[in-house]
């Protein structure tokens, strides 16, 4: 094409020598000598194997010439995709020839993953970075005048990262940008991307790029200094494979030293640990638990806490669990036996009568006083109830425990006191003849059951069997 065909865009105010070629969008620095960075090689690993691996590696060789006039008369637009939808897009002409850009030939260019026929996952929430942030270590600046952190999303710094998540931060931000400033904070939109990759998300790089590089194209009066150099070479290349220059004009601006030299914590956690930090934390979101009818009497509960669902999505939703309907309620001596079998007594115990206890909805229920009964006068050889302990705020690694029945959590009520230091969050109750999840919240329910067999347990209680 002539140079007489390159015409300027109407928002440009700047001759085309005049267009400048920053550093920005960095390549990445994946091989290095394991041995001199040993604490780095699990990061750099994973991001070779990851998503974005082409994107923050690809070297297409910078041509000054094809970047000022892509630059210079780019312009955005939209067009009719095979489906006859208008979409976004961005047009340019230069020396090979004229060029359109759309979120979807973006993507084909830097090898994102395609578009899944369920579209891509959810962006997400606040709540969700913040918790992944936590997850990771990250340590967060006290409010002012207070020990307490403040946990907001305006300044996430990687100083304050570990080393391996310093290292993922530190390719996001230089490798997936056109970012030319300051390069030690990340954006909401670096915090996605870096939360999406690390947890296995179908997150939509190309559309968050594409959408930034265009709406800098459109700024009433365009800045000279181009963006996305590395990445706008790479899309000329792709359409112009055989005649995109051999001969390249320098090279293009690489992660430096420093992002190698940040020294591991005492504390490091690794990426294995976090991955798996975040995959615990949506298998136990998006699970549905069940209270099994041999334990206790029917309980529905309904949360308001956001549907985890596929981790990033922010969607409220309620759920709502049930054992088996109330027309199936277990005879006064199978109600007798599931609660035998809750506090841990004899299979071989007589039964005990009881009314027959209806449903119990547990979605605001008022605290009810539970009645003193001392574990030690239901079952002596009773000396630990095992809990299931999860982590829905990621910081720590669910463990199985045994809660003590001592003597100063020897009563009833001190020990579901006793449970609720342990965890508050929780919306669900798991499977109680092995453990309990989230006791927190459904203590009054479960007091409500034992209220209505006080009677019956003292009675057994104080029997010359003995219950």
């Amino acid at each position: 094409m002539a140079q007489s065909s390159i015409v300027a865009s109407k928002n440009v105010r700047f001759a085309i020598t005049e267009v400048e070629i920053t550093k920005c969008n960095h390549l990445g620095r994946l091989d290095f000598k394991a041995d001199k960075y040993p604490h780095l090689v699990e990061a750099a690993d994973f991001l070779k194997q990851s998503c974005i691996a082409y994107a923050i590696t690809v070297d297409p060789k910078p041509s000054k010439t094809l970047l000022q006039q892509f630059w210079f008369t780019a312009d955005a637009t939209e067009l009719t995709n095979k489906k006859g939808e208008r979409v976004p897009a961005i047009s340019f002409s230069t020396d090979l020839g004229p060029g359109s850009m759309t979120a979807l030939s973006l993507r084909k260019s830097l090898r994102f993953p395609d578009k899944p026929k369920s579209g891509f996952d959810a962006l997400p929430t606040d709540a969700e970075l913040i918790s992944f942030l936590d997850a990771m270590g990250y340590c967060w600046e006290n409010k002012p005048r207070s020990s307490i952190p403040n946990k907001k999303l305006t300044k996430i710094l990687k100083a304050q990262m570990p080393s391996q998540l310093n290292f993922i931060f530190s390719h996001i931000i230089q490798c997936m940008s056109g970012k030319s400033g300051s390069l030690d904070q990340a954006s909401k939109i670096q915090l996605q991307m870096a939360y999406s990759v690390i947890a296995g998300q179908n997150f939509d790089y190309a559309t968050a790029i594409f959408e930034d590089l265009r709406s800098r194209l459109e700024k009433p009066e365009r800045d000279p200094k181009i963006s996305y150099v590395r990445f706008i070479c790479t899309y000329i290349k792709f359409l112009y494979p055989n005649t995109y220059p051999t001969k390249d004009d320098g090279t293009f601006a690489r992660i430096g030293q420093r992002s190698l030299e940040v020294k591991p914590l005492a504390n490091e956690v690794s990426i294995s640990l976090l991955r798996s930090r975040l995959s615990l934390h949506s298998s136990f979101s998006a699970t549905t638990q069940t209270v099994p009818s041999s334990a206790i009497p029917v309980v529905t509960t309904t949360s308001k806490r956001p549907s985890a669902g596929p981790i990033g999505s922010s969607k409220k939703a309620k759920k709502t669990k049930e054992s088996t309907p109330s027309s199936t309620i277990p005879e006064e001596a199978s109600q007798q036996a599931a609660l035998d079998a809750f506090v841990g007594l004899s299979s071989t115990t007589p039964a005990v009568t009881q009314p027959a206890v209806s449903a119990i909805s547990i979605a605001v229920t008022p605290s009810v006083t539970p009645p003193t009964i001392s574990f030690a006068e239901i079952n002596p050889n009773l000396t630990s109830i095992p809990i299931n302990l999860p982590s829905p705020s990621l910081v720590s690694e669910p463990a199985t425990t045994s809660l003590p029945i001592g003597p100063e959590h020897q009563t009833f009520e001190e020990s579901l006191q006793f449970y609720k230091m342990f965890d508050t969050s929780g919306p669900s109750l798991a499977s109680v003849d092995t453990h309990v999840n989230h006791l927190g919240e459904k203590v009054d329910a479960l007091t409500n059951t034992i209220n209505n067999t006080t009677s019956a347990v003292n009675q057994a209680a104080t029997s010359p069997k003995g219950i």
